[in-house]
């Protein structure tokens, strides 16, 4: 069982062919402090044809112990990323909703592979989803590991590389958004970042391989300026990370210096973790930790205001104490049939506004998915779906582009599908095209009239 308040805090970066960690302590004041562990005093990367073998050997060497949390970043050539744009709903029901088009927008079949999502909520009540899976023959390896060295129960996520950069450059105090190059043996991965950490996240192989784009294609796709694009590792001192902002928390080595410092401030950020393994989705519903000084503090100081009244009027107002209590009984008598319509009304008004907001979104959502899946020709599959307040739009690849766009024409929600911009053969042989879907406004169902009181 991973416990809420870890006391050592370990990120691994296992790549191709070297394994990277850096380890922190919880010291007094809940103050972090860098260590290295005994198993490996130093904090630098280790070169291996077989990473996972020096990992067997680094976890064997290594007490398992309460309180030990490990988080490991692994190289974006081993997932997929697909990012969606929801409307304004609440995290669950936009979780549920994710977990609904999965198998619209993952290309490989859901028993073979492992997955998550990273919500964010937009200044403009927009949620940004951005989906990551990957195949579980890629991930089970590490988790068996794990188990075989008695550290599973410390196991905390699985996750890309590049979104573990996500909560370092927040928490070093970066200014934001920004670009980032990460480069890896077969390609480079550019990730784009703002306050809500990993915005997008593409890989382009090395000669541009397997139908990915090229390097400069994804520079130019980018909304930052180019100045804002930086280059981990790069020789150009103007390409290299900025100059944070000067942080005495936490204290941990620099991502240039070791890219396990992205595993461990994953750790230490109070932003969603994502982990992709069986795990469920962990949702930031509310972040506490950010009141817990003042509500201390405005608690401490009322309750020493109240003890010290007390303290000096405790005498003179028993009498009126005792008065006082005789009167409460006889209003909470009063009161008591008054307060419980009270909650029955409270109650009846949330069901109704709970019926009626799920009349207006959830099932028209799923409806629509739906009757796209039934319409869509076989070989079809959308990596993109976007749902604005009068249009869907998607993006997605088929044998026969203008099938597609005439079976989906035939939808009952729809009044106008078109096909925007150009449509273009992927590396796969398959058409690859955009679509602009206009929704029919719904008109309300009449009412039916009521039956007469002698039926």
């Amino acid at each position: 069982m991973i416990g809420a308040h870890p006391k050592r805090i370990v990120g691994l970066y296992v790549g191709a062919k070297r394994l990277q960690y850096a380890a922190v302590e919880r010291q007094r004041l809940r103050r972090w402090q860098p260590i290295a562990l005994s198993s490996w005093p130093q904090v630098s990367a280790v070169a291996a044809e077989n990473p996972l073998h020096v990992l067997r050997e680094f976890l064997k060497n290594t007490l398992p112990e309460k309180g030990l949390h490990w988080y490991v970043a692994l190289s974006r050539n081993r997932f997929f990323v697909r990012d969606l744009t929801l409307p304004a709903m609440p995290l669950e029901e936009a979780l549920d909703a994710v977990r609904g088009m999965l198998p619209i927008v993952s290309h490989l079949p859901l028993d073979e592979i492992y997955w998550d999502v990273a919500l964010a909520r937009q200044p403009e009540k927009s949620l940004r989803a951005l989906i990551v899976y990957g195949f579980r023959k890629e991930i089970e390896p590490i988790r068996e590991i794990f188990r075989e060295t008695g550290h599973e129960g410390g196991l905390v996520a699985v996750f890309p590389l590049g979104f573990g950069i996500g909560h370092y450059l927040k928490l070093r105090g970066y200014p934001l958004p920004m670009a980032v190059e990460i480069p890896y043996h077969d390609g480079v991965e550019v990730a784009l970042y703002d306050a809500w950490g990993c915005k997008a996240s593409f890989f382009a192989a090395q000669g541009g391989g397997s139908g990915g784009a090229s390097l400069d294609a994804l520079r130019a796709g980018l909304d930052v300026p180019v100045d804002r694009i930086y280059a981990l590792g790069s020789e150009e001192l103007e390409r290299g990370l900025p100059q944070s902002s000067p942080r005495p928390f936490p204290a941990f080595v620099g991502l240039e210096d070791n890219l396990a410092a992205a595993a461990l401030a994953c750790g230490l950020s109070s932003m969603q973790i994502i982990s992709i393994d069986p795990t469920p989705t962990r949702l930031k519903l509310f972040p506490f930790w950010k009141l817990t000084a003042s509500v201390v503090t405005v608690m401490a100081i009322a309750c020493a205001a109240w003890w010290v009244t007390a303290v000096r009027s405790v005498d003179a107002n028993r009498l009126t104490l005792a008065q006082l209590k005789d009167a409460k009984t006889q209003l909470e008598q009063r009161l008591r049939p008054l307060e419980r319509n009270r909650q029955i009304t409270q109650t009846a008004q949330q069901l109704i506004d709970d019926m009626e907001e799920f009349a207006k979104t959830r099932p028209r959502v799923y409806r629509w998915i739906n009757e796209i899946a039934e319409l869509a020709p076989e070989g079809t599959w959308f990596s993109r779906f976007t749902l604005n307040e009068k249009e869907i739009v998607l993006q997605g690849q088929s044998r026969d582009a203008i099938k597609t766009l005439e079976a989906l024409r035939a939808a009952a929600f729809l009044e106008q599908v078109k096909l925007t911009g150009s449509v273009m053969k992927a590396p796969n042989g398959l058409d690859q095209f955009n679509l602009n879907m206009k929704l029919k406004e719904e008109k309300a169902p009449a009412h039916e009239p009521s039956p007469s009181a002698d039926q």
